[in-house]
């Protein structure tokens, strides 16, 4: 709630002016992929399935960090537009107006 005084454009609205820390966007991308559901279902399956279960986690973590690794260099590209369409050089997309 903080960071929501002052918007005054879309544009901040939907990137929040870049005013957040990295940690909080870490802490925001983590929460959203994990969820508490997938918490209780681990720590169920876990108990139920022994270390194959934690083997097959960590292969996940390892799948997340490996894609962020190759993606998130590519990303730069979209570095201030707010969607993909709104990135007209990326799809040669010339204006009819």
């Amino acid at each position: 709630m903080y960071y929501s005084r002052g918007i005054k454009t879309i544009k901040e609205y939907a990137v929040g002016s870049r005013n957040f820390s990295t940690s909080t966007i870490v802490t925001t991308i983590v929460a959203t992929f994990i969820g508490g559901g997938v918490f209780s279902l681990s720590l169920s399956k876990t108990y139920t399935d022994g270390l194959s279960y934690i083997f097959l986690n960590i292969g996940k973590i390892s799948a997340f960090f490996i894609t962020a690794y190759f993606f998130a260099p590519r990303m730069a590209e979209f570095l201030g537009t707010l969607s993909l369409l709104s990135n007209k050089s990326l799809y040669k997309i010339k204006s009819c107006l």
